[in-house]
This record gives structure tokens, C-alpha cells and sequence, in this order.
């Protein structure tokens, strides 16, 4: 027991000194980290400067039933489609890079001729320009964590700093039309 909370302690020390946290920067790739779980799926959009990955924001969501009957594949597939759904402001039109943990996803995404729902949810994400890259799970743990512990979809808080979110980006918009 006493290991466990030592462990934990550790882990959070250790993600407090490596996190870096910042505003989106329209010259840089995004980077768009995908996991999901039994339950949920994690998602953490980021961008580099330099050697360091700097997080512009996280999005977790909760499986519904018929979702954590997907096999393993399919909620991996679906974790990407929900996460460019959910960034699209940010990805539209622009090209960057989606990592992943489910080296099968590389190889499902560049299938011919899917079929049924695959093929639904891989049309989805054709309108976005991206390059797939697999990340061992032990590299993997911003994103897997999140899946582990989804937000649920009626989550009041998210929904409230989702809506604080698009008031700061107005607020820096009419900023800099004054200033110009």
C-alpha cells in the first residue's frame, strides 16, 4: 500500500516537471494523440517547440454500451474519427501528424475497399490531411490515461470551459483587430 501511494506521488511529480501547456501556434504541426479503452477514449492535441511537446488541450469520452462492444480495432478507429471531429477547428485544412498505439490502424487506414461501418467511419476522415505514425503504449500514456478515466457526456465542467474556450479565442480576436 505504502509503495502504491509513493508510486503515485512519483508519477505526479514526474508529469507536473514534463508537462508544458500553451496556445496553439498557426505555424506548427499538430500532433494528435489517440487512445481507447474498455471504457473510453483519451485524445491529446499537442504541438512541438524544439524538444519539447506542448499540450493545447485534452478530450476524454465515455463508450456508450454498443461502443465498448466494438472490437478493439473499431474503438481505436473510432477514438481517431471522435478526436478529429472534436479538433476539427484546429486540423481542418492542414496537415499533422495522428499517433497511435494500435499499429493495426496504420494498416486499416490504407485497406481498398472496407465495408460497412469501417468504411462509414474511415469516409469521415477523409477530409483531413494526416500522416499515421505508431507510438509503443509505453510511449503512449498521455492519451491511454485519458481513456482510462473518460469524462462522462453530460460532464457540466467540460461543457462550461468548452464555452469559455470560444469567448477567450473572440475576446483575443477583437484584441488584435484593435491593435492592428
Amino acid at each position: 500500500m505504502k509503495v502504491a501511494i509513493l508510486h503515485s506521488r512519483s508519477s505526479r511529480t514526474v508529469c507536473a516537471k514534463h508537462l508544458f501547456w500553451g496556445y496553439p501556434d498557426a505555424g506548427k504541426e499538430f500532433i494528435v494523440d489517440t487512445d481507447a479503452s474498455d471504457i473510453g477514449l483519451g485524445v491529446v492535441l499537442s504541438q512541438r517547440n524544439g524538444d519539447q511537446e506542448i499540450v493545447i488541450a485534452y478530450f476524454s469520452k465515455s463508450l456508450s454500451k454498443l461502443e465498448r462492444n466494438y472490437c478493439v480495432t473499431r474503438r481505436e478507429l473510432l477514438a481517431v474519427v471522435k478526436s478529429l471531429q472534436h479538433f476539427s477547428k484546429y486540423l481542418l485544412g492542414r496537415k499533422f501528424h495522428l499517433q497511435t498505439d494500435h499499429a493495426a490502424l496504420k494498416w486499416l487506414l490504407q485497406f481498398k475497399n472496407p465495408e460497412g461501418q469501417v468504411a462509414i467511419l474511415m469516409e469521415l476522415l477523409q477530409e483531413y490531411d494526416f500522416v499515421i505514425e505508431h507510438r509503443s503504449g509505453k510511449s503512449h500514456g498521455n492519451a491511454d490515461a485519458l481513456s482510462r478515466r473518460p469524462c462522462p457526456e453530460d460532464c457540466k465542467h467540460c461543457t462550461r470551459q468548452e464555452g469559455k474556450e470560444v469567448v477567450s479565442v473572440r475576446m483575443l480576436r477583437t484584441d488584435q483587430l484593435s491593435n492592428e
